[in-house]
C-alpha cells in the first residue's frame, strides 16, 4: 500500500517495526511458500563472489540470507532511514550500511556487479532517476534485480485499509498496489535505463483463518498521520479491524483468501 510522499515515507520507515509486520505476514500466511530472499538469490545465479548494492534493503534480511549461504562478495546496503540502516547493521554486520538517496546513490559508477531494488521504487518520487542511478552503479555486463507488486494484488486487504481510513478520517491509500511502479508499467520504466529486461511473474495468496494477523497487517500501514502517538485512536482502530476481519473470515467459510501478484525483473547492462 505504497506512496511516494517523502515526509510520509520517512515517517513510515523511521524504524522497521511496521515493515517487519508485513514481511512476516507474507512469510507466515502465504498459501504457497514465499521466500523472496531465496528466490532472488537463485534468480541472480550468484557464485558467491559478486559485489551487490542493495537499495532500500529494509532491515538487512537479504544480506543476512546471502551470508548464511556463503556469499563472500562485497554487500552494500543504501537506505534513506538512519534507523533502519542501524538495525540492518545489527542483523548483517559484515555488510556495509550507508544512509543515502536512491535518486543520487552514494556509489562510484560501475562499482558493482549487481544492484538490487526490491519493493521500494514505488516510494521514490523520481523513479526514472532512481533507475538511471541503478544502471550507473553497475558495471558493463552487470545487472539489476528489481521487484514490485501487481496493481490488483491483495484486494481484500486494500479494501479493508480503505474502509478503515474512511471510518476514522485517516489518510487514504492509493488506488492500486505498486503505486507508480506496478507490474503494469514497470517494464516500460525499466527499459528507459536498461536495454534488456527479463520478467518473472509470481502468483500466490495470503490465507487467514484468524482475524489477528489481518488486523496486524492493516494496522501496520497506519503508522502515519499521528496514529502512532494516539493510543486511544489506535485501540479503537484495532478493535474495528478485528471485527471487520472476523466478519470477512466468517463470510468466506472460515478463510480469508486474498490473491497477490508480484513481478521480478532482471535488468541487464549491456
Amino acid at each position: 500500500m505504497p506512496g511516494s510522499d517523502p515526509d510520509t515515507v520517512r515517517a513510515e520507515y523511521a524504524t522497521s517495526d511496521s515493515l517487519r509486520v508485513r514481511l512476516d505476514t507474507h512469510r507466515l500466511y502465504s498459501e504457497q511458500p514465499d521466500d523472496l530472499d531465496d528466490r532472488c538469490r537463485r534468480l541472480m545465479c550468484l557464485s558467491g563472489e559478486e559485489s551487490v548494492l542493495d537499495v532500500g534493503p529494509g532491515p538487512g534480511r537479504f544480506e543476512a540470507h546471502l551470508r548464511s549461504v556463503g556469499h563472500r562478495g562485497l554487500l552494500v546496503g543504501v537506505d534513506a532511514s538512519v534507523g533502519i540502516a542501524v538495525e540492518a547493521a545489527g542483523i548483517a554486520p559484515s555488510a556495509r550500511w550507508v544512509v543515502g538517496d536512491a535518486q543520487a546513490l552514494p556509489a562510484r559508477s560501475g562499482a558493482f556487479d549487481w544492484a538490487v531494488a526490491r519493493h521500494m521504487l514505488y516510494h521514490v518520487p523520481d523513479i526514472p532517476a532512481a533507475l538511471s542511478e541503478l544502471r550507473r552503479a553497475i558495471r558493463e555486463g552487470g545487472a539489476a534485480l528489481v521487484t514490485t507488486n501487481g496493481a490488483d494484488s491483495l484486494p481484500a486487504l486494500r479494501n479493508l485499509r480503505r474502509d478503515a481510513a474512511e471510518a476514522f478520517g485517516l489518510p487514504a491509500p492509493g488506488g492500486q498496489a505498486g503505486g507508480a511502479f506496478p507490474s503494469t508499467n514497470a517494464l516500460e520504466l525499466l527499459h528507459s535505463a536498461f536495454p534488456r529486461v527479463e520478467t518473472v511473474l509470481c502468483e500466490n495468496a495470503l490465507r487467514f483463518t484468524d482475524a489477528a494477523p489481518v488486523a496486524n497487517y492493516v494496522e501496520s500501514t497506519f503508522t502515519l498521520g499521528g496514529i502512532a502517538e494516539d493510543t486511544d485512536l489506535r485501540d479503537r482502530l484495532r478493535e474495528w479491524l478485528l471485527r471487520k476481519a472476523q466478519r470477512a473470515i466468517s463470510s468466506g467459510g472460515g478463510v480469508l483468501h486474498d490473491p497477490k501478484y508480484g513481478a521480478l525483473y532482471l535488468a541487464h547492462a549491456e
